[in-house]
């Protein structure tokens, strides 16, 4: 899947100067794995500092001159020839079609993930060899990426209406917490949560049926298969729309792992129920 986004990013960096233009703000070689794709995106880039838009077919021309100069080495120029420019050849002159917005999303949940994993194993790298101050202050200092501008003029702003998927109690498109003491029933309370939203049942309080949505359940205490799938069951929740994970080392791969269980959901229209418990692990 990280393969398969970073090919697009860097197609993107080639067709679309919107979406050039837009990534250029907070762009990082870094961010892709992928050393041979970075390349072409900072290609990209530099095209566009001198010529005001995306390089288009002139990538092929870029590439050319850079071994032309030496730049780059035999390996590096047959992998672009054979595993890389074949794969993008196809999408060059798909500027009119391209969907920039779409694609600038996707990449902007990439890069913020995948700043994270880098600032987390830059972390344990140095309590690795002892530096624990360092780390600290590398794990106190790290800032998600941001696209957007720190601030707004609030008549800039257009206001939403509230939507609720339990009225009054959690609200749609955001996070809600439940809050109490050990062993006071928490994780029991989230079984029940999950059952509702995925039978479509009556929130409490309420005789109006919710639509059936899926629930995303991600635990790192309770072991799924005498503790979570069995409190479902007793709840009565509908099975097939409950997709439990593994619990992940860390913030950015449990995003990674959430965000691809959600992608790969059927689309009804409905959305999803996320349970993380607890939020502190």
């Amino acid at each position: 899947m990280a393969a398969d986004i970073e090919r697009r990013i860097a197609t993107g960096s080639i067709v679309s100067t919107d979406f050039l233009r837009r990534l250029r703000s907070f762009w990082k070689d870094d961010f892709l794995e992928s050393t041979e794709l970075a390349r072409i995106v900072r290609w990209a880039l530099d095209y566009l500092d001198k010529y005001g838009k995306a390089p288009g077919r002139h990538i092929e021309d870029i590439y050319l001159e850079e071994l032309r100069k030496g730049v780059l080495d035999k390996a590096e120029a047959e992998y672009l020839e054979e595993h890389v420019f074949v794969r993008l050849a196809d999408d060059y002159d798909r500027g009119d079609q391209f969907n920039a917005d779409y694609l600038f999303d996707e990449a902007t949940r990439f890069f913020r993930g995948r700043a994270a994993t880098l600032n987390n194993e830059a972390v344990q790298d140095l309590i690795e060899r002892g530096e624990i101050d360092k780390a600290e202050e590398l794990r106190r200092g790290f800032r998600p990426v941001t696209t957007e501008p720190a601030w707004r003029r609030a008549d800039a702003i257009v206001p939403r209406p509230v939507s609720w998927v339990w009225r009054n109690v959690i609200l749609r498109g955001d996070m809600t917490l439940l809050a109490g003491k050990q062993k006071t029933g928490k994780s029991q309370a989230t079984m029940s949560l999950a059952a509702t939203a995925s039978t479509g049942g009556c929130w409490p309080g309420s005789d109006a049926e919710t639509k059936p949505r899926y629930v995303v359940i991600m635990s790192a205490e309770d072991a799924v298969d005498y503790a979570i799938v069995p409190r479902l069951i007793a709840n009565g929740a509908d099975l097939s729309r409950c997709y439990i994970l593994d619990a992940a080392a860390d913030t950015a791969k449990a995003r990674e792992r959430i965000e691809q269980c959600l992608d790969e959901l059927p689309h009804t229209g409905h959305g999803a129920l996320v349970i993380l418990d607890p939020i502190t692990a």
